[in-house]
């Protein structure tokens, strides 16, 4: 066993597993204890309840996603180098691990520890930093001022959302025998230019 992986990280990762193959609802402690190969009893020396691991879950990826932004932001480049560099990350994460990703988009938000305010401005902060890097592409004349930064975010991440969900979910759906490099390419492409020829229109 790896010494840095500890009993909490093997619980965490059992968890994520149990969670993605039979649902939150569906899983029980015993079946978490039965995938890391521990007992029971050790689960609860550990996590008091199903509920505080899957918020532990939660936590931990949406705080190594913030870290990710933070050395995005400390690298030279562009607002627009940033956002494509979150997009990259993104896809990357979910090619690693899409049971972590199915967890966090389908189970996470359907307990209500998920909705307690320290939970939600750790959720709402990943916004905040897509938008400050929208702010400073305005400023710089990259991104078009019309919209508000953080409106601008949310349609961002749901834009990218939307594809890596299938990516995640759907094994069999591939884009034309895609790479995922030419997949990650072509949604950066698709996210910053748009699909409209017509140049004239405003949205009107």
């Amino acid at each position: 066993m790896n010494p840095k992986i500890t009993k909490r990280d093997i619980i965490i990762n059992a968890a994520i597993r149990t969670f993605s193959r039979k649902g939150y609802y569906n899983s029980r402690i015993s079946d978490i204890a039965e995938d890391a190969k521990i007992s029971h009893g050790l689960v609860y020396h550990y996590f008091s309840s199903k509920e505080q691991i899957l918020i532990t879950i939660f936590r931990d990826s949406f705080e190594e996603v913030l870290e990710e932004m933070s050395r995005i932001d400390k690298k030279k480049g562009t607002a627009l180098d940033k956002l494509k560099a979150v997009i990259t990350y993104t896809f990357k994460v979910v090619e690693h691990n899409r049971d972590l990703y199915k967890v966090r988009i389908m189970d996470v938000p359907c307990i209500q520890k998920f909705y307690e305010p320290e939970n939600q401005l750790l959720y709402n902060r990943y916004f905040a930093r897509l938008a400050d890097f929208i702010k400073e592409g305005q400023q710089k004349g990259l991104i078009i001022k019309k919209g508000a930064p953080l409106l601008i975010s949310h349609i961002f991440h749901g834009s990218v959302d939307a594809v890596i969900r299938q990516f995640a979910y759907n094994k069999e759906f591939i884009y034309e025998n895609m790479s995922l490099d030419l997949i990650i390419s072509q949604t950066i492409d698709l996210v910053f230019s748009g699909f409209i020829l017509d140049t004239d229109f405003h949205g009107n």
